[in-house]
């Protein structure tokens, strides 16, 4: 809802004015993800950047791991000043690090991800499928319930 962004960008505000940088990251990786969609395409691109050049510096973590992914997802739809070239090897570089970190939830999000980058983006149909199946059984593994898009 739009007060949940309201809190979430007061609290963003506080951590910017303490320079944590850690959690202003953390913040800005969640409101560039897609859950709600309410705020805009390009607002939420910006988030990622922002998210991932702040928490880069701070180490590998499953925050870290879910900016490259929507930092990924948001380039290869061409929103904001994302390259689409540049998705590919991004969320290959979430995936990695989630797969590394043991973050499932990372794991089937960065998976499911790249698979409809590759499916539909870069006609790797065979790869990209893979990439759903591996998501779609570790959430089934699980007892996640995903909607891939």
């Amino acid at each position: 809802t739009r007060d949940a962004v309201g809190y979430w960008e007061k609290a963003l505000s506080i951590y910017e004015a303490l320079k944590d940088n850690k959690k202003a990251g953390e913040v800005h990786v969640r409101l560039g993800s897609r859950v709600g969609g309410i705020l805009d395409t390009g607002t939420r691109y910006s988030h990622n950047v922002k998210a991932v050049a702040l928490l880069e510096p701070e180490g590998e973590s499953p925050q870290l791991a879910q900016g490259y992914v929507q930092l990924a997802d948001g380039a290869v739809h061409g929103y904001g000043h994302g390259q689409r070239s540049t998705g590919v090897p991004l969320l290959e570089k979430g995936l990695a690090l989630a797969e590394r970190l043991g973050d499932a939830a990372g794991v089937i999000e960065a998976a499911g991800r790249l698979g409809h980058a590759l499916v539909y983006h870069t006609g790797e149909i065979g790869r990209g499928l893979e990439l759903y199946h591996k998501s779609c059984e570790e959430a089934r593994k699980r007892g996640f319930l995903i909607a891939l898009s």
